[in-house]
Parts: structure tokens; C-alpha cells; sequence
């Protein structure tokens, strides 16, 4: 039997959740919560779904339907997701969860309480370079350094869904997962960033000690391409024992330099596989599904959301008192 799924957000992220789901074996869209008239109206006729201007309306009404994806802005997910969790409903959730470490607490707890499969869109792990990166750090695990940035064409001004700290919250999250995916759990950060002819943060600089004993830094700028399709935008350095790893973006190569060969490995994906970043996302999106349907362990949880948070809180920490801070 299908699993039956609600998209909530009709935006970039709901657009292409709604066609993980369309696609998916295990999953049919039944509804779609979105509050302009003439998206619900098209997203209803093209999938044949029910269309409601709230999500008050949709807990309120006797639709029958298993799980939910929130797909609205960040400052609207907790109430969001505390509504559907205490309807029995499991949650699919675009990042960051909360730009608050109390909330994303909250939701664990109560999603545990209920039973509630609770998934997060940390989609950057789906990229071909970081797979295949995970894949061969499985039989190179002695990381001595990992460097990781991302430049991106982001807001200079406060207002809506912008706040000061939105380049380390809404931002800077992927890079944390990324690095904390590909090398263990953070134990200390110090941190430097400037607001450069901005109102908001602008650019970060966040050195790393890991409980594994190795060292990073993460680095994060507003200052990117300006097209829809960017410059290269992110880079991810791994230093190990027995090689060096590249990763550029996250489709177009991961390079391996071995320290015993004059030689490099270029892994890159098939000319004729899809290589963009929504692709990622609908992975991420499919994954989530296939772990509800075939009731294993969801592959990036509520509880990544909360180790996440938890290094943003001592990141923004760090940057008031100057100097390293535990990550606890």
C-alpha cells in the first residue's frame, strides 16, 4: 500500500518534493497546503490532488494520509511540525528545522514520543562527489584536516525571513553537516566573521577541532555568482593518512591524490546522468521514503538537525567571546 503524502509549500523545495513523490513506488501526493490561490489551483490539476490554504484546514478536515513534507520558511516549521506530530504524522522537513536550538529539542522529544518518523533535508549529502567520497573514507578513516566553502550571491538586509545570523543558520548548516557527515562529531570552534557593507553577516570563518582528533575550517561568503547557474560555488578539501580528497561542487568531480603516486583519480558522473543540485534533493527526498516504507532507520534524522544546531549555538557563541567554545 502506498504511502500517502502532503506537500506543505508550493515554492523552489515543494516543487521538487512534489516530484519525488509523484515519482516515487512507495508514495502518492494526495494534497498540497499552499496559501496563493493560483499555485494551488495548478499544483491541484496537475497531480489530481486536494488543495487547502492552510495547514489548519488540512489537520481540521478527514483526508486520509501518512506523511508530511514542510517545505515553507524556516520561521514556520516548528509550529508546523508540531501540529502534524501530535496527528501521529511523519515529517519530511526542509533545513534548517528551526533557527532556534530549544525548538529542534522540542520536536525530537515530541517525535520520539509519537513514534513519528522524522527526516530533514540535509540533500548536500546526495551529491555523486560526496557519495563516492563517504564510500572510499570508509577504508582511508584516519582525517587530519578537512577544509570546507561555499560562495554564494546572498542578501545584504534584514527583513522577512532574513535575520543577522541567516548566512550561519540558513547557510552555513549544509557545510556543518557536510563536514560532520564526512568526519565526525565537532568538539570545539572559534570563529571569526564580518558584515561587510551589510546589515547581516557576510562572510564566516569557523576553525574546527573534531572528537576524532583531526582539524578543520569552514568558510562561508555572500559573495558568489550572480547568475542561475553559478561559478563553481563549493569546495571540500579532506586530508588523510594516505591521500588528499577534492570535492568540487557536488556533481562535478571528486579528485583523489594519493600521497604515494605522482598521480590523481578523477571520479565524475556520467554524461549521462543528471548532475545539479536539485537532484540532490529529490534523492534526499526518495531516500526518506524508501526508509518509511521499508520501516528501517530514516538515513538523516531530527536528531542530525539537533547535533547541527547545537554547533551553530557555539558558533555564534564563539564569535562574541573571541575564542574557542565546546560544542555542547
Amino acid at each position: 500500500m502506498s504511502i500517502r503524502a502532503v506537500c506543505i509549500g508550493a515554492g523552489w523545495a515543494g516543487r521538487l518534493h512534489m516530484e519525488a513523490v509523484a515519482e516515487s513506488e512507495e508514495a502518492k501526493l494526495v494534497a498540497l497546503v499552499e496559501p496563493d490561490p493560483d499555485k494551488g489551483e495548478y499544483y491541484s490539476v496537475k497531480y489530481g490532488i486536494k488543495h487547502f490554504s492552510n495547514a489548519v484546514d488540512l489537520a481540521k478536515s478527514d483526508l486520509s494520509y501518512d506523511m508530511v513534507f514542510i517545505c515553507t520558511l524556516p520561521e514556520l516549521h516548528y509550529n508546523d511540525c508540531v501540529t502534524f506530530l501530535n496527528l501521529g504524522k511523519d515529517i519530511f522537513c526542509e533545513k534548517p528545522v528551526s533557527r532556534e536550538y530549544d525548538e529542534i529539542v522540542k520536536l525530537y522529544r515530541l517525535s520520539g514520543k509519537k513514534g513519528c518518523r522524522f527526516g530533514v533535508n540535509f540533500n548536500q549529502r546526495y551529491g555523486k562527489s560526496v557519495i563516492k567520497a563517504k564510500e572510499l573514507l570508509m577504508s582511508d578513516p584516519k582525517i587530519h584536516m578537512i577544509n570546507a566553502s561555499m560562495y554564494q550571491q546572498g542578501p545584504r538586509f534584514s527583513g522577512g525571513p532574513v535575520n543577522k545570523n541567516f548566512l550561519i543558520t540558513d547557510s552555513c548548516c549544509h557545510l556543518i553537516d557536510l563536514m560532520t557527515y564526512l568526519n565526525g562529531k565537532a568538539k570545539k570552534v572559534c570563529t571569526l566573521l564580518k558584515r561587510i557593507e551589510s546589515e547581516i553577516i557576510t562572510d564566516i570563518s569557523v576553525i574546527i577541532e573534531f572528537e576524532n582528533n583531526s582539524i578543520g575550517n569552514m568558510s562561508h561568503s555572500f559573495v558568489g555568482g550572480r547568475l542561475q547557474t553559478q561559478h563553481p560555488f563549493q569546495k571540500i578539501e579532506i586530508h588523510t593518512e594516505f591521500a588528499k580528497y577534492d570535492i568540487n561542487n557536488l556533481y562535478d568531480s571528486l579528485v583523489l591524490y594519493k600521497h604515494d603516486s605522482y598521480g590523481q583519480i578523477t571520479y565524475t558522473p556520467s554524461v549521462f546522468e543528471i548532475r545539479d543540485y536539485s537532484h540532490s534533493m529529490k534523492l534526499s527526498v526518495d531516500s526518506f521514503i524508501k526508509a518509511a516504507a521499508n520501516k528501517s532507520d530514516v538515513p538523516v534524522g531530527i536528531e542530525d538537525a539537533v547535533n547541527n544546531s547545537i554547533i551553530i549555538r557555539s558558533i555564534l557563541k564563539s564569535s562574541k567571546s573571541g575564542g574557542f567554545e565546546e560544542v555542547i
